[in-house]
């Protein structure tokens, strides 16, 4: 049999001996036969290709056929070449060939991967894997084979070869993945999709300093190309040097008491589960205050040698008072974020970030408690499913069969329990132990309530043990039973009823808190009392053990402890409702506040704001103003869920299009679109406030416009365009007109998108509303630039600039003479684009917009590249890409994305080039941007042709960039038509 190896040193065997092949010449022309295998070759084309079209004298090619004739009869080889008329073909069955069976192993390969056939694949690709010898056709001058196009089956090998690390590292054999990808990367450490697996499987075998070093190659690597690592490769290289915390745990509350056997056992369900080879489970569950939580966290700071890679926690609200369970969409971002994770990088639809979730376990040692679980269906998909994970899980309720190793909690033994009591007290004040055996009993065994009656006896040193015994037997403590049961509400009682009426009241009211947490502002508020009372009163529940400080100035009431104030005298109704609107003015008020001090090119756009609040916060700066944005994150919006809930729909509606401006620039899109969809049901229904819906129409059309939902965001831009059409308001109109017009310019229909804005103009110049009519003129400006027509965009423009100037619009100003920079760059002056670019970049700069600073840096950059200076440029492209990442606007990347690629064009970098162009058209395709996307295939394919990279891939390019040239009626598109039509290489496509 016959078999043709080109992947690495051109050979042929006969019968697993090698051929003969002749010199150079003869080694050519049987290589062009190969790769045209069965196929009909002409003399002329084997004229044109080994010798470049000038044979010399006489027949050269019958001369060489001949010979390898020859050489076949004389090994034996049964495979001819047949002569067809001036034409060769070589008759070969294609399995003989390497490269073929590469090929069809890889799509076996793919083939067993949708079927989750895994075994089959790994086979396959292990397989294909080993088909390589070395680089395609070593030794053989590929000039004289059909130079640029021959396509190398290498970036089919290098899929195959990362497919396998993946599953490889799945699988623990992290040793196979590091000694197959080592050489390989140390020729290229630019592979980042291999290097990142090799980091992997460094840090798996514990060699954290090569992974390291291995990350730096890389990124010098890179830096030759003027782009920087990954987020994948940055996320391993601090996993490797520890700088992301190993773990995410919170602090250790003190002691842990009598909970050996159970951290036993999860330790040795832990290592039986490894040496199964199935990630580890445990589902711990147990009565309110038995110490589920404590637990939980011991055992995974005792394990964190095993999990040296990460330990993430996340609080599921499965059981917290006056706050819904997390949904596995937050849950998975909380998840997200703990490792790392930027927020503008984690997906925006729940199947996607669960996929994202469980790729970035695998081949880790990562351990992830999911704590305070309501059922086993909310953390089914939090469970980590990578072999080498291990999930702690708490609840109140016991597991499900497939929920992993069963952790009941019982109460602590009579010892133990007198234990916890004196590490608490101090030994001298318990040495009676037939009395303290009587206290620890009283409160059940639990930790909680052992806690907390041990820290009343502590403050009041005059006490004995029968005192507090006789305390807590007394007929009024049993005030409730609550979480805990009758005679575990005692031992809560006993520290309540210790308290002052003023601590009393702050008690019952925390257990009203929407939120997870508050700030002693906050809880002023809540109590009706001066910050200085309030933190008083704080303190000495805390000295009480009733609340936790999570941190200075901010505290949380555990759930038992949440559900038992609710029972023990509950506050009334008038209280409980006046303590919640004074919180919720105060939410509303500081929130304005915040937002005007962070945002004040906004506050014209934001909801009026009547509440009143004596102790709302004022911001001297917008980073005071930020960071309490951020900080109350998660309490406003479980203010807005609560208000929402609670009748107040007046303060939830305006709190959730309050923040609008935040959630955009934060990229918190989920929480933007949550708030206002709470909004749209409040106030969608019959007799409601039609003109407050269609605001919160208008707003959910940005959000969901942002995310590329293109779609659902016309849609509510159309009926709140309907709703003020019915109100006969021009001014909401005119709103809604561009709006359309926006997600109508990005899908590239433009004549409707001109129509839609030149409407908004009429509206705004009747209504003698020089902003918006300002704003409607800069976007038909870009229109016009878009089509072609820059004289009429750039006279456009200068009147949006004009008007904005005198108005002192500073936001808008800064679009506008962003987009007039970008015209002007088309139209050649550059000195003027320069500097529009830099005085919008000073006015975003002063306005915190990152999205303008963005586009201001990337269009400098441009300047730089059409002066001639693309070197200069590529820093600046470089500064562009961070502002952006900064936000989530998939728009807006892939603008800096095509720019980006251009530079590396004129710099005749052709590898980074094409990346960025693919970059921009993956992200347009996702989101719907018809022009960003029709510019990103026209790069990737000029990318490829100058690169000599001409054949299939470049071809579809082509064809798609023209299609979508033509059809949006782009700047240019006769010039890239007949560009195309130049062409006479494989980029043509087959002919």
């Amino acid at each position: 049999m016959a078999e043709v190896l080109l992947l690495g040193q051109l050979e042929l065997r006969q019968d697993g001996r090698p051929v003969e092949l002749g010199d150079r010449l003869q080694q050519a022309v049987l290589v062009v036969l190969l790769l045209h295998v069965n196929e009909l070759v002409s003399v002329q084309r084997l004229v044109d290709i080994v010798w470049l079209g000038q044979p010399g004298k006489g027949n050269p090619v019958s001369i060489y056929v001949s010979r390898i004739r020859k050489a076949f009869a004389a090994a034996g080889v049964p495979e001819e070449i047949e002569t067809v008329g001036s034409a060769y073909r070589l008759v070969l069955d294609p399995a003989n060939i390497d490269t073929h069976r590469l090929a069809a192993l890889c799509a076996e390969a793919d083939v067993a991967r949708r079927a989750g056939d895994e075994e089959t694949q790994l086979a396959a690709l292990r397989d294909a894997v080993a088909l390589w010898r070395g680089p395609f056709l070593a030794g053989v001058d590929i000039d004289i084979v059909g130079g640029s196009s021959v396509v190398s089956p290498e970036a089919k090998y290098l899929d195959a070869l990362g497919d396998l690390a993946e599953l490889e590292l799945a699988r623990r054999e992290h040793r196979a993945v590091r000694d197959r990808l080592q050489p390989i990367v140390a020729k290229d450490p630019t592979r980042v999709r291999l290097v990142g697996f090799l980091m992997r499987a460094l840090i798996a075998n514990g060699d954290q300093v090569q992974a390291v070093d291995l990350y730096h190659r890389t990124r010098d690597a890179l830096d030759e190309y003027g782009m920087e690592p990954s987020v994948e490769l940055r996320r391993l290289a601090m996993i490797a040097q520890r700088v992301i915390p190993p773990s995410g745990l919170p602090t250790p509350r003190g002691p842990i008491v009598g909970r050996a056997a159970e951290l036993e056992q999860i330790t040795a369900s832990v290592a039986t589960a490894a040496q199964e080879g199935v990630p580890a489970l445990v589902w711990i569950s147990g009565a309110p205050g038995i110490g589920k939580s404590r637990l939980a966290e011991e055992a995974a700071r005792q394990l964190t040698q095993r999990f040296p890679d990460h330990q993430v926690r996340v609080d599921l609200n499965g059981f917290t008072p006056n706050v819904p369970p997390l949904s596995t969409m937050a849950a998975l971002g909380v998840l997200l974020e703990g490792f790392g994770i930027p927020v503008e990088q984690i997906p925006a639809n729940v199947e996607e970030r669960r996929a994202y979730y469980q790729s970035i376990l695998a081949g880790t040692r990562s351990l992830v408690l999911l704590d305070n679980a309501e059922s086993e269906d909310q953390v089914r998909d939090l469970l980590p499913l990578a072999v080498g994970c291990a999930g702690l899980v708490t609840s109140r309720h016991v597991g499900g069969f497939d929920t992993g190793t069963a952790v009941r909690l019982q109460p602590l033994s009579g010892d133990a329990a007198g234990e916890l009591f004196g590490k608490v007290v101090g030994a001298r004040r318990v040495d009676d132990r037939r009395l303290l055996s009587h206290v620890v009993a009283w409160c059940d065994g639990v930790p909680l309530l052992i806690r907390m009656v041990a820290a009343v006896f502590d403050r009041h040193g005059g006490w004995s043990l029968d005192d507090l015994l006789r305390l807590l037997r007394s007929d009024e403590s049993r005030l409730s039973d609550s979480a805990f049961g009758p005679v575990g509400a005692a031992a809560v009682a006993v520290s309540y009823q210790q308290l002052p009426d003023q601590q009393r009241t702050m008690f019952r009211l925390l257990s009203t808190l929407p939120g997870p947490d508050l700030t002693v502002t906050a809880a002023a508020a809540l109590g009706g009392c001066a910050v200085s009372a309030a933190r008083v009163l704080l303190d000495e529940l805390y000295g009480a053990s009733l609340v936790e400080e999570v941190e200075p100035e901010r505290y949380r009431m555990l759930d038992p402890l949440k559900e038992y104030a609710a029972g023990v005298e509950p506050a009334t109704p008038l209280e409980a409702d006046e303590a919640m609107d004074r919180l919720l003015d105060f939410q509303l008020v500081t929130a304005a506040a915040a937002m005007r001090v962070a945002f004040p090119f906004d506050a014209g756009r934001q909801p009026e704001v009547h509440a009143i609040s004596a102790v709302a916060l004022r911001f001297g700066d917008a980073a005071a103003a930020l960071g309490w944005l951020a900080g109350e994150r998660a309490n406003l919006a479980a203010a807005v869920r609560s208000a929402a809930g609670r009748g107040r729909s007046e303060r939830a509606w305006r709190l959730a299009l309050l923040l609008w401006r935040w959630h955009y620039v934060r990229g918190q899109v989920e929480d933007w679109i949550e708030g206002l969809e709470l909004a749209r049901g409040i106030l969608d229904v019959p007799g409601g406030d039609q003109d407050s819906l269609a605001t919160v129409l208008l707003q959910l059309s940005g959000a969901q416009h942002m995310v590329g939902e293109d779609g659902i965001a016309l849609e509510h831009a159309a009926r709140a365009l309907t709703i003020w059409r019915g109100l006969r308001d021009p001014a909401g109109e005119t709103s809604a007109y561009t709006a359309i017009a926006l997600v109508e310019m990005r899908r590239g229909d433009h004549r409707s998108a001109i129509a839609h804005f030149t409407a908004a103009k009429e509206h705004h110049t009747k209504a003698g509303d020089d902003r918006g009519r300002a704003h409607a003129l800069s976007n038909l400006g870009h229109l016009y630039e878009m089509q072609g027509d820059l004289d009429s965009a750039e006279s456009s423009i200068d009147e949006a600039v004009m008007l904005l100037e005198r108005l002192g619009h500073v936001q808008g100003l800064a679009h506008a003479l962003e987009n007039r920079g970008f015209v002007r760059e088309l139209l050649g002056h550059l000195d003027e684009a320069q500097r529009d670019h830099e005085r919008a970049k000073e006015l975003a700069v002063t306005l915190g917009d990152v999205g303008v600073q963005a586009h201001a840096v990337n269009g400098l950059a441009n300047v730089l590249r059409l002066r001639g200076l693309p070197e200069q440029a590529l820093p600046l492209h470089e500064q562009a890409h961070r502002l952006a990442d900064q936000i989530r606007d998939p728009e807006l990347r892939s603008l800096l994305y095509v720019d980006h690629g251009a530079t590396f064009l004129a710099l005749g970098d052709y590898a980074p080039a094409r990346i960025a162009y693919l970059a921009a058209f993956d992200l347009a395709t996702g989101y719907g941007g018809a022009v960003p996307g029709a510019k990103a295939a026209l790069g990737a394919a000029r990318s490829l042709h100058q690169a000599g990279e001409c054949g299939e891939e470049s071809a579809r390019l082509w064809r798609m960039a023209i299609e979508a040239f033509v059809e949006l009626r782009l700047l240019n598109a006769d010039d890239v038509l007949a560009e195309y039509e130049q062409l006479t290489c494989e980029c043509r496509g087959t002919r």
